[in-house]
């Protein structure tokens, strides 16, 4: 839809996008994609890259599918992926993630009232759909099992397990085994994961463990050591990249 509505946009010329990739983040994430927006030549139209870039932030900005952020390449290349400033907002004082994200809101809508700055923005978001993965610890040592054992069962097939590396054509490589998707997509999935007791028997993980919903940070970031937020953002048209930094400190103090 978005990729659709993009192309019909006045100076674009074609658009390619890459599902489940966060550009802010350079992380892979299920509910995220980029896009790379190419525009026809000077010539051909009669609009410059910022007023595409506000017409496409202007006809999304109440799109209820998705977030959505367009941006234009750094002033110079290879010094950044989106350009513009980076910031972190530090959790010294033992907070939740959830008291972290109110505070950070409160900071971005500040920076997006400043005329130095533009599309002020946090990649922190503890509204990610997530499982908490509760275990009977009393049904653990009725089984006879070994929780190390447990965990390694867990990494091998719902996440990854590293086993070696090898080497191919001068470089090498890791070896990360995990179980096919088809396996474990889904709650049902535990009855048909296995773990070895001491005794030798073949325990299933839903004999002692269960799934709740919750929800949680998807991206976790730190900085000097701290568990941190992080803060992206521009320059408005007009203003420096010094201006933009100066304007920022400013609204964080």
């Amino acid at each position: 839809h978005i990729s659709q509505e993009v192309l019909k946009t006045n100076g674009v010329k074609d658009a390619m996008a890459m599902i489940g990739f966060d550009l802010f983040t350079s992380s892979l994430k299920e509910n995220a994609a980029a896009m790379f927006i190419g525009l026809q030549d000077w010539k051909d139209r009669n609009v410059s890259a910022d007023q595409i870039i506000a017409e496409l932030n202007k006809k999304f900005a109440f799109d209820r599918n998705a977030s959505s952020v367009f941006i234009g390449l750094p002033p110079i290349p290879g010094l950044s992926i989106t350009g513009g400033f980076e910031m972190y907002v530090q959790n010294k004082s033992g907070k939740s993630y959830d008291e972290i994200q109110k505070d950070v809101n409160k900071l971005v809508a500040a920076a997006n009232q400043r005329k130095e700055l533009s599309r002020v923005r946090t990649t922190l978001d503890t509204t990610f759909p997530q499982y908490k993965l509760i275990i009977d610890r009393d049904k653990l040592k009725h089984y006879n099992l070994n929780m190390q054992d447990v965990f390694n069962t867990m990494n091998a097939t719902i996440g990854t397990y590293y086993v070696n590396d090898f080497s191919m054509l001068g470089k090498n490589f890791q070896v990360n085994i995990r179980a096919k998707g088809d396996f474990r997509n889904t709650q049902d999935a535990l009855k048909n994961i296995f773990v070895r007791s001491n005794d030798g028997k073949m325990i299933p993980l839903d004999s002692f463990l269960t799934l709740q919903r919750s929800s949680g940070p998807d991206d976790v970031k730190r900085f000097n050591l701290f568990p941190a937020a992080q803060v992206q953002g521009q320059p408005a048209p007009g203003y420096t990249s010094g201006q933009a930094i100066e304007a920022i400190a400013q609204v964080a103090k």
